[in-house]
C-alpha cells in the first residue's frame, strides 16, 4: 500500500515531466494502434471464403512486346474450358465487373454500386449466401441480385423480391437477395446481373476483361494445369502467342495481386508505426532519466531506510505501469476525437478496425512499450549506489541520454526526408504533362441499353451550348486502365503486340487536343484505326504506316492515322501502344463517356451543364466530374500516403520538442555551478549557449546521418513504382538537416538563455 502511495505522490509531484512522459507515449500508441490493426486488417482478406485454399484465380501469363507481363483479366470462354480439360478443375465460373458503379434508381431512390456480372454458377461457388431467391434466376439477363444492405437501404422493410429499379435506360427485376460481403475482400459488389446481360467480347478472340476462377480438388493440382497451360490454349486460340496460365491463391490475391502494392504499403506503414513507438519510447526514457536529477534526494532517503534495488525496481516499474494505463487511455481518447478523419483515410469503419481480433495488437503494443520504456529506467535507477546518486548522474545515465536523444534525432530526419520525397512526387503527378489538355475538361458516365443514343443525344445537347468549345464519347478514358487487344501486321509471320484498345467518336481528338498526322480531323475511312508511336514501333512500321494491320475480333484494319504517345492510366505505368478503333452505333458498351471542354468555368456555365444532363438523361443520375479531379485518383496512395507522413512528422515534432525541453533543462540545472564559474571568468551568455548547442549538435549529428541514410533507401521503395521519378537531390537532407538544428537553436535558447545570463553570483551562492 505504501509503495503506490509513494508512486501517485511521485507521478503527480512532478507532473510536468509526467505529462510529457504521458503525451508522448500516447501519441506513439494510438498512431501504432492504428496502423498495426490497419495491417492486420489487411492479412484477413478473403478469409471468410469456405475452402479457400482450394480456390484460384486464373491469370495470363506471357511475353509481348519484348517484356514479361502478368495479367488477372482472362477469356470469357477459359472457365467452361478449364473445366471440361482439366478433371481437377472441380468447379469453375466467370465474372466481370463493371468498377466505375452502377446508378441505379427506385421511387426517386438513388444508388450507385459496383455491379457484378456472372454466369448461373457464381452463388455455389463463393461463400456468397442467398437469402432469398434462387440462383436460377441468373440465367434471365432481366433479373438482378442486391444485397441485403441495398435491399434495407432501398425498399425498408418492403419485399424486394420483383421490384423493378431502373438503370441503364431499362427496368431490371430484382430477383434474389445476398448476404453482406466483408470490406476486406478482394471481389467487392453490392449487385449482380447475369453475364447474359453482356453482349460483346466474349469469345477467345475477344478483349481480356473478364476473371476467372476455380476451384480444385487439391491445391496441388494448380502446378499440373500450369506445365499444360501452353497446350490447353493452342486448342482455343489460333494466334502466335506465348501465353500461359497463372494459378493465383484466393488468400493471397489481395496482398499480392491486387495491383496496389499492397505489401510495399503494409510494410511502410509498419515502419512508419515502428517509428512512432519507438520515438514516444524513446522520449518516455530520456525524460524518465532526465527526471533522476530532482528524485535523487527522496531516491537516497529510500535507500538511507533500507530499501533494495530490487524494491526500487517494482515501484519504478510499478510507476510506469501506471503512466502506461493512463496513456493508453489517453491514446484512446485521441483514437476516438479522430474517428471521422481516420475512417475516411483508411476506408474502414474504427468497429472493423479495432476488433476482438485484433485485440493481441494493443497487447503486443502495451507489452513492449511497458518492456521497453519501463525496464531501462528502473534498471538505471534502482541500481545506482547512495554515492552515485549524490553526485545526482552516473556516466552511464548520461551515455543513455546522449543514445536516446541521438535516437530521436535519427527518427526525426527519417520521417522529415520520407515527407519531403512523397511531397515532390505528389507535386510531379499533379504538375505532369499527360499529353493531352486536361484544362476545363469535364466528362459524364452514360449507362445504354444496348445501344448509344443516351450517349449521343447527350452530346447533340451539350454541343448547343455557346461555352461548350467541343464533345466526344468515348467507351473508355486515358486515365482508366484500358482493356487490351493483340495486333499483328498483315504477315502470318509477323510477332504478336499487345496494346491497350481505346473506342471513341470522330470528335475525341479534337476534344482531346490531340494532333493526328499533325491535323484536327483524322476518319478517312469508317472502319480504319488510329494508333499511337509506341506501336507503331513495335510492330516496326514506321516506314510505311499506312498498311493494313490485323486486331483481334475487328480483323484486318487501315490505319488512318498516327497519334503522338499520351499517358494511358496513370504515371504507375510505362508508355504502352495505343490502338484506337471508332464507336459503332450499332454495338453495346455498357456504358459511353460524354467528355467535353468549356471554353470558360463559372459556377453558371456548370449549373448549366447540369441541367442539361438532367433534362437529358432522365432515367439515370447523371454525375458531373472534373477530369483533373478523377485523373488524381490514380494517384490515392501516394496521396494518402503523403497526409500520413505530414501528420506523423508534425507529431514526432511534438515529441522530440518534449525530449528535448527536458534533456536541456536537465542539463542545464545540472550545470549551472559551471555556467556561473564560465561567467565569473568572463564567458559572455552567447559564449555559454554556443558551448550547449556544440554539445547538442554533437548528439544530433550522431543520429541523424542514420536516419538520412534509412529516408533515402526507403524513399527509393515508395518511387520504385512511377515512371517519372522525383529526383532525391542533395539539397533535401541539407534542407532536413538546416531544419532540425534551427528547431534545436530555438529550444536551447527558451530553456537555456534565462540560466546564462543570470547573475552567476546567485548560482554560487544557492550551491
Amino acid at each position: 500500500m505504501n509503495m503506490f502511495l509513494w508512486i501517485f505522490r511521485e507521478v503527480f509531484s512532478f507532473k510536468n515531466k509526467a505529462l510529457g512522459r504521458i503525451i508522448s507515449l500516447a501519441l506513439g500508441m494510438s498512431i501504432g494502434l492504428v496502423l498495426f490493426s490497419y495491417n492486420s486488417y489487411q492479412l484477413t482478406y478473403d478469409d471468410f471464403q469456405k475452402q479457400g485454399d482450394r480456390i484460384f484465380r486464373v491469370g495470363l501469363l506471357g511475353r509481348m512486346n519484348g517484356e514479361d507481363y502478368e495479367s488477372a483479366y482472362t477469356f470469357a470462354p477459359l472457365a467452361d474450358a478449364l473445366k471440361q480439360d482439366f478433371p481437377e478443375v472441380e468447379a469453375a465460373t466467370c465474372v466481370r465487373v463493371d468498377w466505375q458503379k452502377e446508378m441505379f434508381r427506385y421511387e426517386g431512390n438513388e444508388f450507385r454500386e459496383v455491379t457484378l456480372y456472372a454466369d448461373t454458377a457464381f452463388f455455389s461457388f463463393f461463400s456468397c449466401s442467398l437469402v432469398m431467391g434462387d440462383q436460377a434466376a441468373l440465367m434471365d439477363k432481366n433479373n438482378i441480385f442486391i444485397s441485403e444492405r441495398i435491399a434495407k437501404k432501398v425498399f425498408g422493410t418492403e419485399a424486394a423480391i420483383g421490384k423493378r429499379v431502373w438503370s441503364e435506360g431499362k427496368e431490371w427485376i430484382v430477383a434474389g437477395i445476398f448476404a453482406d460481403l466483408p470490406e476486406n475482400t478482394h471481389l467487392f459488389y453490392e449487385v449482380v446481373k447475369s453475364l447474359d446481360a453482356l453482349n460483346k467480347y466474349k469469345g477467345w478472340d475477344g478483349g481480356t476483361s473478364y476473371y476467372c476462377y476455380v476451384r480444385l480438388t487439391d491445391p496441388a493440382a494448380a502446378d499440373k494445369i500450369e506445365g499444360h497451360s501452353r497446350q490447353f490454349l493452342g486448342k482455343y486460340i489460333h494466334w502466335e502467342l506465348e501465353l500461359e496460365l497463372h494459378l493465383q491463391p484466393l488468400k493471397k490475391l489481395y496482398l499480392l495481386y491486387s495491383g496496389e502494392n499492397v505489401v510495399e504499403r503494409m510494410v511502410l506503414l509498419s515502419v512508419l508505426a515502428l517509428v512512432m513507438l519507438l520515438v514516444s519510447g524513446l522520449n518516455y526514457v530520456l525524460l524518465s532519466i532526465s527526471s533522476i536529477g530532482r528524485r535523487t534526494k527522496l531516491i537516497g532517503i529510500h535507500k538511507v531506510n533500507g530499501a533494495a534495488g530490487k524494491d526500487l525496481f517494482r515501484m519504478f516499474m510499478a510507476e510506469t505501469g501506471i503512466l502506461l494505463t493512463m496513456a493508453f487511455v489517453l491514446s484512446v481518447v485521441i483514437i476516438l476525437l479522430f474517428r471521422t478523419w481516420t475512417e475516411q483515410e483508411l476506408g474502414i469503419s474504427l468497429a472493423d478496425l479495432l476488433t476482438w481480433q485484433n485485440l493481441w495488437v494493443a497487447l503486443l503494443i502495451l507489452g513492449a512499450m511497458f518492456f521497453f520504456s519501463g525496464f531501462f529506467p528502473a534498471r538505471l535507477l534502482a541500481s545506482m549506489s547512495f554515492m552515485q546518486i549524490e553526485h545526482r548522474m552516473t556516466e552511464g545515465a548520461r551515455r543513455w541520454k546522449i543514445f536516446l536523444l541521438g535516437g530521436q534525432f535519427m527518427m526525426v530526419a527519417f520521417l522529415l526526408v520520407l515527407l519531403w520525397i512523397v511531397v515532390g512526387q505528389t507535386g510531379i503527378l499533379l504538375n505532369q504533362d499527360p499529353g493531352y489538355d486536361i484544362e476545363r475538361l469535364y466528362f459524364t458516365r452514360v449507362l445504354d441499353n444496348q445501344d448509344v443514343s443516351p450517349a449521343f443525344r447527350l452530346k447533340e445537347e451539350l454541343d448547343k451550348l455557346p461555352f461548350v468549345e467541343g464533345v466526344a464519347v468515348a467507351e473508355s478514358l486515358p486515365a482508366d486502365g484500358l482493356s487490351g487487344i493483340r495486333v499483328k501486321n498483315k504477315t502470318t509471320d509477323e510477332e504478336v503486340v499487345s496494346a491497350r484498345w481505346l473506342i471513341v467518336d470522330e470528335e475525341f481528338f479534337e476534344v482531346m487536343h490531340i494532333p493526328v498526322n499533325g491535323e484536327k480531323s483524322i476518319w478517312k475511312s469508317g472502319t480504319g484505326i488510329v494508333v499511337n508511336e509506341k506501336l507503331l514501333k513495335l510492330l516496326h512500321k514506321e516506314e510505311n504506316p499506312e498498311d493494313y494491320i490485323f486486331a483481334g475480333e475487328l480483323g484486318y484494319l487501315p490505319v488512318d492515322g498516327i497519334c503522338r504517345d499520351f499517358q494511358l492510366g496513370s504515371l504507375y505505368n510505362e508508355q504502352l501502344p495505343l490502338l484506337v478503333s471508332r464507336i459503332q452505333r450499332d454495338e453495346y458498351y455498357g456504358s459511353l463517356n460524354v467528355i467535353f471542354r468549356l471554353t470558360v468555368v463559372t459556377p453558371e456555365n456548370i449549373m448549366a451543364v447540369k441541367k442539361v444532363l438532367t433534362n437529358t438523361v432522365s432515367k439515370q443520375s447523371a454525375e458531373l466530374l472534373n477530369y483533373v479531379d478523377y485523373m488524381q485518383g490514380n494517384y490515392s496512395s501516394i496521396f494518402q500516403l503523403r497526409r500520413w507522413v505530414l501528420g506523423m512528422a508534425g507529431v514526432v515534432l511534438v515529441i522530440i520538442v518534449l525530449g528535448l525541453i527536458g534533456y536541456t533543462s536537465d542539463e542545464v540545472n545540472r550545470k549551472a555551478k559551471e555556467i556561473a564559474i564560465r561567467k565569473v571568468n568572463g564567458a559572455k551568455t552567447r559564449e555559454v549557449m554556443e558551448l550547449l548547442l556544440l554539445k547538442l549538435g554533437w548528439i544530433a549529428m550522431g543520429g541523424i546521418p542514420w536516419g538520412l541514410a534509412g529516408a533515402y533507401w526507403v524513399g527509393c521503395q515508395v518511387l520504385e513504382g512511377f515512371v517519372i521519378k522525383y529526383s532525391m537531390d542533395w539539397w533535401i537532407f541539407a534542407g532536413t538537416v538546416l531544419f532540425i538544428l534551427v528547431i534545436m537553436v530555438v529550444v536551447v535558447y527558451i530553456c537555456a538563455y534565462k540560466v546564462a545570463a543570470a547573475n552567476p553570483v546567485k548560482a554560487l551562492q544557492a550551491e
